[in-house]
C-alpha cells in the first residue's frame, strides 16, 4: 500500500465524527404550524477533512421549509420537499458546525413523530465516514401517541400485531406500502420494498428498514407487559415504556 492510503486509513480509525439534534418548540408540536430543527455536527479527527454533508429524514406529509441559520450550503432541497433531504456545504464550514432549518407540519398530522439522519464526512486520502444515526423523535400535541405496531390503536401489541413484527424480523427488511395497495400499517416485508416513508417506530437502533434482534425483543416486551405508552421525557431508547402510565 502507498504511504496516501495508509495515512488515509489512519485518519479514518481515529476520527469521531457524531451528530446532534434539536427542535423548536420544545415539546409537542403544532399541527398547521412549523417546527425549527438545530443540527450539530462536531468532529475530532488527526486527518484533514475535505467534505461535508448531511441526509434527514423528516416525517411523511411534513414539509422542508428553507436554512434558518448557519453556514451557507451548496445542496440544499427545495421549499416544499419532503422525505429524504440531503445538504452539503461549500467552502467547508469550522468544526463544530451548527445549523437550523425550518419544517412545515400539516394539519393534519398530530402523532408523535420521529426525525431521523447521519452527517457524511470525507478526509483527505480516505474514504467516507458517517456519523451513527440520529434519532429525534417528536411527541404529538395530545401526547400518548400510537405506536406503528399498535395498528388497532388500543395501548398494547397483541398478538397479530406482534406477528406482523417477527414477519419483518424474518424477511431480513421492510418498507413502505404504495399508495395503490395500503396495508394495515403502511409497510411490506421485504427489502425491495419502497423506503419514502418514515421509519416505523420500532426501527429505532439505527432505524435501518430492517429489525435486529433487540428491536424484535423490544416489541415482545410491550406484548408480554400488556401495555405500552409514549414517555418521551423518561430517556428510553425509542420514546416508549412498558406497561400502563
Amino acid at each position: 500500500f502507498s504511504a496516501a492510503v495508509l495515512a488515509g486509513a489512519a485518519a479514518e480509525a481515529a476520527t469521531v465524527f457524531t451528530l446532534g439534534r434539536s427542535v423548536s418548540p420544545a415539546g409537542a408540536y403544532v399541527p398547521g404550524g412549523t417546527l425549527d430543527v438545530t443540527v450539530r455536527l462536531e468532529l475530532q479527527t488527526d486527518g484533514t477533512p475535505t467534505a461535508l454533508g448531511l441526509e434527514e429524514t423528516i416525517p411523511e406529509g411534513w414539509t422542508y421549509q428553507g436554512r434558518v441559520s448557519g453556514p451557507a450550503l451548496i445542496v440544499e432541497p427545495g421549499a416544499g420537499s419532503g422525505g429524504l433531504l440531503e445538504f452539503a456545504w461549500f467552502p467547508l464550514p469550522a468544526f463544530p458546525v451548527e445549523f437550523t432549518y425550518r419544517l412545515a407540519v400539516p394539519a393534519s398530522s398530530t402523532a408523535t413523530r420521529v426525525l431521523w439522519g447521519e452527517g457524511l464526512l470525507r478526509i483527505l486520502n480516505g474514504g467516507e465516514v458517517r456519523t451513527p444515526a440520529a434519532l429525534t423523535i417528536v411527541p404529538g400535541p395530545a401526547g400518548g401517541g400510537v405506536h406503528s405496531a399498535d395498528t388497532n390503536m388500543n395501548s398494547r401489541v397483541d398478538l397479530g400485531e406482534l406477528l406482523r413484527i417477527i414477519q419483518f424480523y424474518n424477511s431480513g427488511g421492510y418498507g413502505c406500502a404504495p399508495p395503490e395497495s395500503p396495508t394495515e400499517d403502511g409497510y411490506l416485508p421485504g427489502l425491495s420494498a419502497l423506503t419514502v416513508c418514515a421509519p416505523h417506530a420500532g426501527d429505532y437502533n439505527p432505524p435501518d428498514w430492517r429489525f435486529s434482534l433487540s428491536e424484535m425483543l423490544r416489541l415482545i416486551q410491550f406484548y408480554n407487559s400488556g401495555a405500552y405508552h409514549e414517555c418521551p421525557g423518561q430517556g428510553t431508547e425509542d420514546g416508549y415504556c412498558a406497561g400502563l402510565p
